[in-house]
């Protein structure tokens, strides 16, 4: 079996609380930031969350703003628009079973 894959600087900076190491790491590589950190997939986000220190979360978004300029024009995507209410469509996250069961046909025998 294999594992998945980690970022072994910003892990091992995490892992000592060198917040300074992991941020410079981040700032040279914005696209980083999603990719997991910990054998358990947990992200430098996720990490800095878990520290209860408001400074390296607060660093962490400031970088993950950067990204439109690494992918622009997608980066709307990723901030919601402030102009208009956000509502989760429930319905849209739920499958459809009615529908599947309607389509099937009995075996015949």
């Amino acid at each position: 079996m294999g594992s998945l894959p980690i970022l072994e600087i910003p892990y091992r900076a995490a892992m000592s609380g060198d917040w300074k190491s992991m941020l410079h790491h981040y700032q040279g590589r914005v696209l980083d930031l999603t990719l997991p950190v910990t054998l358990s997939a947990d992200t430098a986000l996720h990490i800095a969350v878990y520290s209860k220190q408001e400074q390296p979360l607060n660093e962490l978004l400031e970088i993950l703003k950067d990204i439109e300029f690494v992918v622009p024009g997608e980066a709307e995507f990723l901030v919601p628009d402030e102009t208009e209410p956000f509502e989760l469509e429930i319905e849209s996250l739920v499958p459809e079973t009615e529908s599947r069961v309607a389509e099937t046909e009995p075996p015949s025998s």
